[in-house]
């Protein structure tokens, strides 16, 4: 038995690592849909300061911390749904928000949809115990800044020792994104 994960799609490396590891820090956009559910928002670094970066998402802004990303550069932003923080205030450095499409409860988690107004859907886990949003409320989204993990989109290509993550193109041989 092995204690490490590769993950391959269409025949390139995408990802040697723990299986925590490739769940918390996908190396790719296609890593981070492969483990688990994500929500994946596309756009750009805007500016970069200290340890934190802000990125500026087709449906807001939201603040990124520990990124090696760079002003300008194009990203996905991957967070996972345990992770999705919901209030009636915007957070400080987030401007997203959404209605509340559905509710459902599966057992252990609460699970919460909500509809951004670009028709993009954010999932939230909950515990059932916590206090619940209902259809139609408006909210506003966030997460802990440690807690998002940005991506490279497929214009930008580094690989690494097997040790550590690996980045690798996430177009098809074809040329398509996936």
């Amino acid at each position: 038995m092995s204690d490490r994960i590769a993950i391959l799609y269409q025949g390139i490396l995408q990802q040697v690592d723990l299986p925590r590891n490739i769940y918390e820090k996908p190396a790719s956009r296609f890593v981070a849909d492969f483990i688990g559910e994500s929500n994946i928002f596309y756009g750009y670094v805007s500016e970069k300061r200290g340890g934190e970066a802000k990125v500026v998402l087709e449906n807001g802004e939201a603040t990124i911390s520990g990124t090696a990303a760079e002003p300008n550069q194009i990203v996905y932003v991957s967070v996972r749904p345990e992770d999705m923080v919901f209030s009636q205030e915007p957070k400080d450095g987030f401007t997203l928000f959404g209605t509340v499409k559905d509710v459902i409860f599966a057992g252990s988690v609460l699970k919460t949809i909500v509809e951004l107004p670009e028709k993009m859907e954010i999932k939230s886990y909950t515990s059932p115990r916590a206090p619940s949003s209902r259809i139609g409320d408006r909210l506003y989204l966030s997460w802990e800044p440690g807690s998002a993990v940005v991506v490279p989109t497929a214009d930008h290509v580094t690989y690494r020792t097997i040790d550590n993550p690996v980045f690798a193109p996430e177009k098809r041989r074809d040329g398509r994104e996936p």
